[in-house]
């Protein structure tokens, strides 16, 4: 058998709409894939909310994949991309309510402490060019 066959038939059954199939599949791979999300996203209820969400994406979007490749590699893209688009939304979210806080301050200290909270929030989430866009208009 070729190595990118492996898992051939569980990949097919799943294309069938074989419920065995697709929990075999996501027996052999959630573990894997659960630890690429909790690494990405350093976060335990994120990374089980984005697999189950990716789960869903791979087994809507089986159709699509070729054998090309390792079922594994396919999946592992598509957990990765999920990850990087989850934290695109998270960082802009950020970007937003910092934003917000700014535009709709009342007083100096406001600033002050949203700007402290920016910068920690960035070091957390590692966004060093979040802020690039960020204007604080000073007094």
């Amino acid at each position: 058998m070729e190595y990118k066959n492996i898992h051939r038939d569980i990949v097919e059954g799943c294309l069938a709409r074989n419920r065995l199939a697709q929990q075999k599949l996501y027996q052999l791979y959630s573990q894997a894939m659960h630890n690429i999300c909790l690494r990405m996203l350093n976060n335990e209820t994120d990374a089980e909310d984005l697999l189950q969400n990716s789960f869903v994406d791979v087994f809507t979007k089986l159709h699509y994949f070729r054998f090309d490749s390792l079922i594994g590699t396919w999946i592992k893209r598509i957990i990765i991309n999920n990850c990087i688009n989850f934290l695109k939304k998270k960082r802009l979210k950020t970007v937003e309510i910092i934003e917000q806080a700014i535009l709709h301050r009342s007083e100096l200290t406001m600033i002050q402490i949203s700007w402290f909270n920016a910068i920690r929030l960035t070091n957390e989430l590692n966004l060093d060019k979040a802020f690039d866009a960020v204007y604080l208009p000073t007094k």
